[in-house]
């Protein structure tokens, strides 16, 4: 009998399941598995199932196998981070960081961005690979989740649509009917009708700063709106929807421009957890009845006129119905949104740019206007028609879409599919930036490439058509921008018309600043008053600087002391710990919010932004903070409060409100907040700075003041700071006629004399030099480890972990300083005992570790200061020598302990070096910049002291002016501009708001000083401002429009010393030396 041998038979077409040129090894396996499966024909049907699976994962293994073998690798590239992968560590200036990592990982570098893989291409041959030799490929766009539900309609716009027939329609219709040679013709006259407007406004500003961002942005928007529709609306019709349009523009431009997570993590789109999704439907719909009004008014007219805008052309092509070119009403209104929004920030954009680099060089800008004079006549008016005729303008042009592409990152691209790229293998869907503002600067291409060189440009090899891959702006291949005709009209013909209308220059005493700022396009960094009255837009549209972003960014670089890892060990380490970190947080917060929800308070919070879960506002502040406390003030008004970590925090920014906290209720906001690294240092917060409120603190300050900072104790130590002073002076003088650091100088000075007050009349020099230097280091890094910001200063909780080892190193340190201390006040302890109270006296040198040593010994069993708090006071009487003085008093008064010694000593030290260095360095750089004022102060000096006399702190009191300049400088500059945060012991009312017990409060005296309804032309520098009334603008703190000091309770108790020194130091300095920049040197007096 014969079985059914058929019921078993393995299907032909397994065999040719998958194409393979080298079959070798296939076929091995399948004859293995033909032979097996006829020979166990009648074997158990069980056995036959497990041996096929068997050799179906020995077959897969091998495929795999030889895949991984035959595929070149992903490109290089930094490692990342679960989840979020390289998000976090990206800098803003996104073509700037690009260019560090492709200097790092080579030409093609590939990222991790959330769930999407990232790769940027940083030179010209991978460009040419990617934009010529497989074009096709890398045809299609990455759409921005927002660009896709709202702007492109559903992939119904030229830049997001993926290329296919509709995209190659859209782009026909565009080129050909829209912007081509007879349309653009055609509205010509629209666009010489806006820019005369702008050139006859300019006109009534003549001798007035003006933005020049701002009128070439409406010079813009106006005029592609005027060719949109300007035939069809009447002239009030246009202006009153012109306004509407603008401002949904406006918005429209900064949703975009904000990221979303939804573009980095695709699965979270349909939550739409920021609400940008929402808030763009409701632009889209208001877009949407502007665009229909405007295209019923264009199907009422007749298409027959001669003059036509852009409307009326676009609806003749939808009436004509050709096959070939299909346009639909959403087609229609998703081209206009594309010509406006690509259309007006990149023109006034490259137009700023230019001007600001023709300002900075006035050569150019010379060469420029006589071109215009020579072709278009200084007495007519420039028309379109003399573009062609200017060649050193088109170079100029051309030289600023190189140094400043308006789009550095271009538009990203996305592969269709799988392929391989300068050796490495792209995978399809990945996000391909093509980073042009490196490829413009690469210096293996372009002779000096940070210059502004237009006549690199005037040989005529290099245009905008993308066939050179270094050098192209506008893109290449089928991708690129569709509106290159349309773009270098308006830039030439807008630039002409302003450059040959009128004269440009700085107005006096201004500074150009050329940085760049990355966002939706290329921006200008700052817009200086130089000759730019307001800014506009400038500020707003960022790209991954807003939510997302900023929390990542944050945390990666500005907070560096984190990720600051020498190995991948450590580096995943803080990667498992931050995740932990995370996790806890959550739940922690989550209680905290159900537990203080229990609570209710009689008056409300302040108003503030809202912030992050556990985070809260921490991601979104800037380096500066005085700056974006202010900006927030702006908004919120000036008080409100932030959530940063556990923290809640609050920020008062009038006069009115720091009096309330400083004066009425001075006892109730007498604490500090600590941060950990305070506390570390001072033996856990037992310093004048830190201590809460009480008893102790009083006995502190009450030794501090009177007995340190007392005239006759700074009379005592004066003949220590002047030889420091000396010291310095002498140095500069055999240095005359080279550049010098004032910052270095300054503080190495300021540090020498705190030194030599704490122990230059207890050691010799010698010793001195030994000591300081160990000393000095030690000190830099705590000052270092103090302004690094802490998980635990957020997080209290966390403080026990110590997770940055914060509190550890600043514990060594600490321990290091007190043995230095311990063994100098050893020192004069043996001297006091061996020479004898009378000795010391006689020979003057009394520092101030002896006077708080004699103040030690007193027995006030009331005031008890110990030696800790000795380390933060500081002669040829020097501070030990002054400290072991008051230690050793019988006075039941005042009793002082070694350790309040040592932590009044480090107090000194950390509180007079960098302010007062700081201080002498913002005077002589506002002097620099203003030389009739620095006039001003040497004559004074001239007439006090003399031609060839030295100067002594005796003078100090009568330099008036340079006292006023002092003030002023401290004035814009405050050394603190938010003081030192305040705690209060029980909750408040404070302008009306409450302020929970233990919030930390910030005095944002840096906006106070600036407040235009207190002070005159609150942004210049006038010192004479302070000359009229010199006791109203005094240090006391009682007047609350200018406290660079503080008030109260809490004011900075080392005033005296700190005046003069810095009188001092700053007097010798300009009565010695003339001062100037280097040339060719700019000045920058931006704060850090």
């Amino acid at each position: 009998m014969f079985s059914t041998k058929n019921h078993h038979i393995i299907p032909s077409q397994f065999y040719c399941h998958q194409e393979c040129s080298n079959t070798m090894i296939l076929s091995y396996f399948f004859d293995s598995i033909s032979s097996l499966w006829l020979q166990l024909n009648n074997v158990d049907y069980e056995i036959t199932v497990v041996l096929f699976t068997v050799s179906l994962l020995v077959l897969a293994g091998a495929w795999t196998a030889w895949i991984s073998k035959n595929t070149p690798p992903l490109p290089p590239g930094p490692r990342g981070l679960p989840l979020v992968g390289n998000l976090p560590f990206l800098d803003p200036e996104l073509h700037k960081c690009f260019q560090t990592l492709a200097q790092a990982y080579g030409p093609i570098v590939r990222l991790q961005l959330g769930t999407k893989v990232g790769v940027v291409i940083s030179s010209p041959a991978a460009a040419r690979e990617v934009l010529r030799d497989n074009d096709a490929t890398f045809a299609n766009r990455d759409v921005p989740e927002l660009a896709m539900d709202a702007v492109a309609k559903g992939h119904s716009d030229i830049v997001f649509s993926p290329h296919g027939p509709g995209w190659q329609m859209l782009r026909k219709v565009c080129v050909r009917e829209v912007l081509g040679t007879a349309t653009l013709e055609s509205v010509y006259g629209l666009r010489r009708r806006e820019i005369r407007n702008t050139v006859r406004y300019l006109h009534s500003q003549v001798g007035s700063p003006v933005n020049v961002g701002e009128h070439m942005f409406l010079t813009a928007l106006n005029a592609i709106t005027s060719m949109l529709w300007g035939v069809t609306m009447k002239e009030e019709e246009r202006t009153r929807i012109g306004v509407d349009f603008r401002v949904a523009v406006a918005e429209a431009m900064e949703l975009l421009g904000k990221p979303n997570l939804s573009d980095f993590f695709p699965g979270l789109a349909w939550f739409d957890l920021q609400g940008l999704k929402k808030q763009m439907m409701g632009l889209v719909g208001r877009f949407n009845k502007i665009f229909d009004a405007i295209t019923d008014r264009g199907l009422g007219l007749d298409g027959g006129k001669e003059s036509r805008d852009f409307l009326q052309v676009l609806l003749q092509l939808k009436n004509e119905g050709d096959a070939k070119t299909p346009l639909t009403m959403t087609q229609l209104k998703v081209l206009f949104m594309d010509m406006v929004l690509g259309g007006t920030e990149t023109t006034s954009n490259a137009i700023e740019f230019a001007m600001a680099e023709m300002m900075n060089k006035p050569e150019i800008l010379k060469k420029a206007q006589q071109e215009l004079d020579t072709v278009v006549g200084k007495d007519s008016i420039v028309e379109e028609s003399h573009i062609n005729k200017l060649p050193y303008l088109n170079a100029i042009l051309k030289e600023v879409l190189r140094l400043h592409p308006v789009l550095p990152l271009m538009v990203p691209h996305c592969p269709s599919q799988t392929c391989i790229i300068g050796g490495y293998t792209i995978p399809k869907g990945a996000r391909v930036f093509i980073n042009i503002w490196a490829i413009h600067r690469d210096p293996l291409i372009w002779e000096n490439p940070a210059e502004f060189h237009p006549e690199r440009f005037l040989d005529g090899k290099l245009g905008f058509r993308g066939g050179d891959f270094s050098y192209f702006p506008f893109g290449s291949g089928r991708r690129m921008c569709a509106g290159i005709a349309m773009a270098e009209r308006m830039f030439l013909f807008s630039l002409a018309s302003i450059l040959h209308s009128f004269e440009w220059k700085l107005p006096e005493g201004e500074e150009l600043d050329l940085s760049e700022k990355f966002g939706i396009v290329l921006k200008k960094r700052v817009l200086p008053a130089v000759y730019f009255a307001v800014s506009q837009f400038s500020h707003k549209f960022k790209m991954l600087s807003d939510v997302l972003h900023k929390l990542l960014y944050t945390i990666s670089n500005q907070w560096t002391w984190w990720w600051a890892a020498i190995n991948n060990k450590d580096e995943l380490i803080r990667a498992v710990a931050l995740t932990i970190s995370i996790l806890s947080l959550s739940i922690f917060y989550y209680l905290w919010t159900f537990l203080s929800s229990r609570n209710r308070i009689s008056a409300p919070l302040p108003p503030g932004p809202r912030g992050l879960p556990m985070v809260g506002y921490l991601p979104f502040l800037g380096t500066n903070l005085h700056k974006s406390f202010t900006e927030l003030a702006q908004q919120y008004g000036p008080i409100y409060k932030l959530r940063l970590g556990k923290k809640l925090c609050v920020v008062l920014n009038s006069p009115s409100l720091a009096k309330e906290v400083v004066r009425d209720q001075d006892a109730v906001f007498s604490n500090r907040d600590p941060p950990v690294a305070a506390l570390a240092y001072t033996y856990g917060g037992f310093d004048i700075a830190w201590a809460p409120y009480g008893s102790y603190w009083r006995s502190l300050r009450k030794v501090f003041v009177r007995e340190m900072m007392s005239n006759t104790r700074l009379e005592d130590t004066y003949s220590l700071r002047r030889e420091e002073v000396r010291k310095t002076i002498r140095d500069l003088h055999n240095r005359i006629g080279m550049g010098v650091d004032i910052g270095e100088i300054s503080f190495l000075t300021a540090f020498n004399v705190v030194m030599s007050m704490l122990w230059g009349g207890t050691v010799d020099r010698r010793r001195a030099e030994s000591v300081g230097t160990e000393f000095q280091a030690a000190i830099l890094r705590i000052v270092d480890l103090l302004g690094k910001p802490n998980v635990s200063d957020f997080f209290p909780i966390l403080a026990r972990f110590d997770l940055q080892g914060v509190e550890r190193e600043t514990k060594r340190l600490s321990e290091l300083v007190e043995r230095i201390f311990d063994s100098l006040i050893d020192l004069r302890m043996k001297m006091n005992l061996d020479e004898g109270e009378e000795a010391l006296k006689n020979k003057g040198k009394k520092d101030f570790i002896q006077i708080l040593l004699e103040l030690k010994e007193q027995e006030d069993t009331q005031t008890p200061i110990t030696l800790n708090q000795i380390k933060a006071f500081k002669g040829k009487k020097d501070l030990i020598q002054i400290l072991l003085e008051l230690k050793e008093q019988e006075d039941a008064a005042m009793p002082i302990t070694l350790q309040q010694i040592k932590t009044m000593l480090l107090d000194i030290v950390i509180g007079a070096t960098d302010t007062t260095s700081t201080m002498v360095e913002w005077v002589m750089a506002e002097l620099i910049h203003k030389p009739e004022v620095m006039k001003k102060v040497q004559q004074e000096l001239l007439d006090i002291i003399g031609l060839n006399k030295v100067v002594e702190e005796s003078h100090v009191p009568k330099l008036h002016y340079l006292d006023a300049v002092l003030k002023e400088t401290l004035r814009l500059h405050p050394a603190l501009p938010l003081l030192v945060p305040k705690r209060p012991s029980q909750s408040s009312i404070v302008g009306g708001y409450t302020i929970p017990k233990d919030t930390r409060v910030f005095l944002n005296v840096w906006v106070m000083h600036r407040d235009p309804e207190a002070w005159d032309d609150p942004s210049e520098f006038k010192p004479e401002r302070f000359l009229s009334d010199s006791g109203k603008w005094d240090y006391s703190g009682n007047n609350f429009q200018y406290l660079p000091f503080g008030s109260g309770r809490r004011i900075c108790a080392g005033i005296p010393l700190a005046e003069k020194m810095v009188m001092h130091l700053l007097a010798s300095l300009l009565h010695l030396f003339d001062w100037k920049l280097p040339e060719g040197e700019e000045l920058d007096l931006s704060e850090n």
